[in-house]
């Protein structure tokens, strides 16, 4: 049965703020519209969600029903709303983590039946529908979760079932296949939410039921704090998400979204019923919310949510990337009612996009942060005091190196020899200068960089009155 709902959260007037502590909650402008699409092969919970830029994958978890392995993946084609089974991992794992990178899955952790939790780690590629396996984690954890920053996925909160709950924070590199650990979480996140903004992971959430929010600097490797959540019940049924800049923290109880331009949460309410999903899990794919499995009581859950947001502001069109001399130029659209725009960066198709520039309020951004040879995805999005829109349409380019004008200096002098030197255009002109100079000394330096062999230097020592004619030949190269 396929079910479609909108609401819509549109107020007027004067709004009713709610002072908790130190952070400030309030009914947000929003609207959106929930959808139920097609059921998974099989219910589970305590899985892994994972999207592609159009697929989604279901991971792990199981019904508890002891015939049902815990290692079958399924696909979701969101242009067909079909699933298919895809090759099962080589482990079977209940609350283990995974995160989407460059064409494949890489899977942590988690606990498997019978045995309890574990170390192990394995990688799924999509083209080619096979499992492989990945050096083992620093530590046992399972509850957790990995996102990824700036080609880098970080494993963090989770316990591992002899000390309890995990404060250490585990990194993995895919270029270079291996570990290293970062700084400790300062509040320990058992089935803690994490989600990522830019260069920073936000924390928060967990069993432990804290209010507070902190913020890891991936860059700086310092932990700082956000503003409190006002739930203060996250841990049942808790679920997040990141759509278009903010954070959806989405609970049995209410359903709060962050602001990092603000540093606040409002309030918007609960989606639908997430308490029937508990143990579900979410994942993002443009501007929509994708909730699968769970539970309810004893019933386990198959439909797929798809929540849509409706952003308040339009999203920058046309966005186009023209690469320059170790640089991009981007060019986009004016959007009525915006403020500013936020231009983002990628190295991959499709992001993870990081934020490297804020504010700006012309259609247009000169990137020189750029290394020569690699191609750059950029999106960009409006912002205003509504909040921050979709992103726009994604436009890649790939900066080269300067251009460099040379030339081939002959000269012809009174003994019939023929001189000939490689030059830059700058190395051309000052010697037409010198020749055409009344002052001055009669002779003239060449240094040659070629077959130098042995020597310290070789050079050339051309006599003013010696020369004939010369031709120059320019020709363009690139460094």
């Amino acid at each position: 049965m396929n079910k479609k709902r909108m609401r819509n959260f549109i107020f007027v007037g004067l709004v009713a703020l709610i002072v908790c502590g130190n952070f400030l909650t309030a009914l947000a402008v929003e609207t959106y519209t929930w959808e139920e699409k097609a059921s998974m092969l099989y219910p589970r919970y305590r899985h892994a969600l994972v999207a592609t830029e159009d697929s989604i994958f279901a991971l792990g978890g199981y019904d508890a029903a002891p015939t049902n392995p815990a290692n079958r993946v399924e696909k979701y084609n969101l242009n067909t709303n079909t699933w298919e089974a895809k090759a099962s991992m080589n482990y079977g794992a209940l609350y283990c983590a995974a995160s989407y990178y460059n064409g494949k899955i890489y899977l942590f952790g988690g606990t498997i039946p019978s045995i309890g939790g574990t170390n192990r780690a394995e990688v799924y590629d999509i083209s080619t529908d096979s499992w492989s396996p990945l050096p083992a984690m620093p530590r046992i954890r399972y509850n957790g979760k990995s996102v990824v920053v700036n080609d880098k996925i970080y494993i963090l909160g989770g316990e591992d079932g002899l000390t309890g709950t995990l404060s250490e924070v585990d990194v993995y590199s895919p270029s270079s296949n291996t570990w290293e650990t970062v700084t400790n979480l300062p509040n320990k996140r058992n089935q803690g939410l994490f989600e990522v903004l830019g260069n920073k992971i936000y924390s928060f959430g967990g069993v432990s039921s804290s209010q507070v929010v902190d913020v890891y600097d991936t860059v700086e490797g310092t932990w700082s704090t956000a503003a409190f959540i006002p739930d203060s019940k996250l841990w049942k049924g808790h679920m997040s998400a990141l759509v278009s800049g903010k954070i959806y923290s989405i609970s049995s109880n209410n359903t709060h979204v962050y602001d990092p331009n603000t540093d606040q949460w409002s309030l918007v309410n609960s989606f639908f019923d997430i308490g029937a999903y508990e143990e579900g899990r979410t994942t993002v794919i443009g501007s929509k919310i994708y909730v699968s499995g769970g539970r309810y009581s004893t019933q386990y859950r198959y439909p797929l949510i798809e929540i849509a947001i409706i952003s308040s502001i339009d999203a920058p069109t046309n966005l186009s990337a023209i690469p320059g001399n170790a640089q991009v130029l981007l060019n986009w659209d004016s959007v009525v009612g915006a403020d500013s725009y936020t231009v983002k960066r990628a190295t991959t198709a499709g992001g993870p996009y990081t934020s490297i520039a804020e504010s700006i309020t012309e259609t247009s951004f000169l990137d020189t942060t750029v290394v020569i040879g690699t191609t750059y995805y950029y999106v960009v999005t409006s912002v205003n005091t509504a909040g921050e829109s979709d992103p726009s349409n994604e436009a890649s380019a790939t900066p080269i190196a300067p251009v460099v004008n040379r030339a081939l200096l002959n000269i012809s002098m009174q003994d019939s020899l023929i001189k000939e030197y490689d030059l830059s255009m700058t190395q051309v002109n000052n010697f037409i200068d010198w020749y055409n100079s009344s002052t001055g000394s009669e002779l003239y330096t060449v240094d040659k960089t070629a077959n130098i062999g042995p020597f310290l230097s070789r050079k050339d020592y051309l006599v003013k009155g010696k020369i004939i004619f010369f031709e120059v030949m320019e020709f363009v190269n690139i460094e």
